[in-house]
């Protein structure tokens, strides 16, 4: 079993404008949210919160990444974000980090979890992004055990786990993850 990376990476990233804009706009809303969703988490045990929504440009890597900034900074939280939007990964790219693997390398095996996740703040973030578009169409069943069984590890070395499963539709993954 392999074991979590000790060594804090040196990357350099930043909270997306955007969601600076929208955690400035909700005045405090999302901090409620943050503190109901660590309260639930803990009194039953749940450690992973997909987000999906109707189509692209509804706001919800933007909402993803606002809940996440308050849950590392206020609730001093120990989150994963995993960006499984395979059509149009962004969560990387909006954070400015750059890693060279994602899910689907983790899930085809071509890449061991630990170094497809970066650390971005020593134990309270990391992040399993995804580092291109296109494998919407080239998902198929004998990946999606391999990439739940990455999601459980996640959720076994984080408090919480929160996944962009991109917009609902016959051929997304967060289509393959309802079935489950």
């Amino acid at each position: 079993e392999e074991q979590p990376t000790t060594e804090p990476l040196n990357i350099a990233w930043r909270w997306p404008a955007k969601s600076q804009s929208v955690l400035a706009a909700t005045r405090g809303g999302f901090e409620r949210l943050a503190e109901q969703l660590v309260e639930i988490a803990r009194a039953k045990d749940l450690r992973s919160i997909g987000f999906v929504s109707p189509g692209r440009g509804h706001g919800r890597t933007t909402t993803l990444l606002a809940l996440t900034q308050v849950l590392v900074e206020c609730q001093s939280s120990h989150v994963m974000l995993v960006d499984a939007d395979f059509g149009h990964p962004e969560i990387a790219m909006q954070l400015g980090a750059t890693p060279s693997a994602g899910l689907w390398e983790v899930a085809c095996g071509n890449v061991r979890l630990n170094d497809a996740m970066l650390e971005l703040v020593p134990e309270r973030l990391g992040l399993l992004a995804e580092c291109r578009a296109g494998h919407v169409g080239q998902w198929h069943s004998g990946l999606y055990p391999a990439a739940l069984r990455a999601l459980a590890e996640c959720r076994q070395r984080c408090e919480m786990v929160l996944i962009d499963a991109g917009p609902l539709g016959p051929l997304s993954w967060s289509a393959e993850w309802n079935r489950d």
